[in-house]
């Protein structure tokens, strides 16, 4: 790895190179601003092992032993965009952070993110440009915070997966009520915006979308809203303190006295394919599924990286320029839109997923796996076993939800924003092979 040692060096534009290459001319800007983008950067893309131009790299008998390097220096190309999208140069957070805790400052930081307008970003499926070591290098604008510590926080396995039997920051961040959205009128050119001032005006976003995609499309493949189902679920603290609210109010207009608040609320949880990718936005941030089928068509006869960052990039290309909000209800569509934004970084998702290849196999206990990020950092994917699914008390298809022939075996469910149930990405075996650990980078 080298650095710039001259006085004036020129900052140059680098473009993407094939994903066979596996060296790249790299100039770093001696600035200030680039030496603090270059800290934040380089802690974001430390998840799995070396890039390789041909075969994947075992996986190992013990991962948790295996310590993955820090990536190497990166291409500083700070445009106005990208200064204009950084949310904060530093959070004030104890260390370690509790999950609810940070789940309350991320949500303060996600509703300050530039808001979604109707029209789609373009989409981007070239992939990124590598460093010496052949590690994908995040696109500008990928990093909404400047806080080192933050990024650190949002790219460890360990610390978001949470240890078992206890609350990870992603149910924490699902247990939040969405950010409220305004009723569009006839001069929005979006389906709604944040609004921190409830009113009559005021309709609760449902929270989050998933649609199923194939790995492979074809002429007659088609993007799916996914099924759903509605179950039964304990309240939160919240929701009680709302009714008991609402009780009282009416005891003291009307003369009433109203019965307990019920114990129980009926919600709506998305069910992931278990042949197909299924993509889920939420308010805080998207997950991606992949079920047996597609952990094992990607991993056959020990497919090359290369081949696996060529189809995953493919498959989220067809389907980012398939999918179109007049085929999604309207009560989803702000989550929609959420989902639009992964169009930028198409490419470098696709050669992230190829490049941790080995973790996302060792995350499996036999359905599956899930990458979940943040909006505030959506390129630091974090992987881990998808859970099996709680047998529902009222099951039932929402009418918005084409139907779908359900398979021989229950799949897992999912839980939208809101909803207390049962976690998405925890490992519960205890028999599993944790996800590998990663150091701190050095700076």
């Amino acid at each position: 790895m080298s650095s710039s040692t001259t006085s004036s060096p020129l900052l140059e534009s680098q473009t993407p190179q094939p994903l066979a290459v596996s060296q790249i001319e790299r100039v770093v800007s001696p600035t200030p601003s680039a030496k603090k983008r270059f800290s934040a950067l380089q802690r974001i893309k430390k998840l799995g092992g070396k890039l390789k131009k041909s075969k994947a790299e075992p996986i190992p008998e013990h991962p948790a032993e295996q310590n993955l390097p820090p990536v190497g220096e990166v291409v500083e190309q700070e445009s106005a965009e990208e200064k204009q999208d950084t949310v904060v140069e530093e959070l004030d957070i104890s260390d370690p952070p509790e999950p609810a805790t940070l789940a309350q400052r991320l949500r303060a930081l996600i509703t300050s993110l530039p808001k979604s307008g109707s029209e789609p970003p373009p989409i981007k499926s070239d992939p990124p440009p590598l460093d010496a070591d052949g590690r994908p290098i995040p696109p500008p604008g990928a990093v909404r915070i400047k806080d080192p510590k933050l990024i650190e926080l949002l790219s460890d396995p360990e610390f978001m997966n949470g240890p078992d039997g206890r609350v990870t920051v992603f149910e924490a961040l699902d247990a939040l009520d969405a950010p409220k959205y305004h009723k569009p009128t006839s001069s929005d050119d979006s389906p709604g915006e944040p609004d921190g001032q409830p009113g009559d005006d005021d309709v609760q976003s449902q929270g989050d979308v998933m649609m199923y995609a194939p790995l492979h499309p074809t002429d007659e493949s088609e993007v799916q809203l996914a099924k759903s189902k509605i179950i039964e679920v304990p309240l939160t603290r919240l929701d009680t303190f709302r009714q008991s609210r609402w009780n009282f109010l009416w005891s003291v207009t009307v003369g009433l006295v109203k019965s307990q608040p019920p114990q129980t609320k009926l919600v709506q949880k998305w069910v992931p394919s278990t042949t197909k990718i299924s993509f889920q936005a939420m308010w805080w941030g998207y997950r991606m599924y992949l079920p047996p089928p597609v952990l094992a068509a990607l991993s056959e006869d020990e497919a090359e990286v290369v081949k696996i960052a060529n189809t995953i990039t493919a498959a989220l290309t067809w389907f980012l320029s398939h999918v179109s909000a007049a085929s999604v209800p309207p009560p989803l569509l702000p989550a929609f839109l959420l989902l639009q934004k992964l169009g930028p970084y198409a490419g470098y998702i696709g050669t992230f997923i190829a490049w941790i290849w080995g973790t996302v196999k060792n995350a499996d206990q036999g359905l599956g796996v899930v990458l979940t990020a943040t909006w505030v950092l959506p390129v630091a994917l974090i992987p881990s076993a998808i859970k099996p699914a709680t047998p529902p008390d009222t099951p039932a298809t929402t009418p918005d939800t084409p139907p779908i022939q359900p398979p021989a075996t229950e799949p897992p469910t999912t839980t939208p924003s809101g909803d207390p149930g049962p976690p998405v990405a925890t490992p519960t075996s205890p028999d599993a092979e944790p996800i590998p650990a990663i150091p701190p980078p050095s700076l």
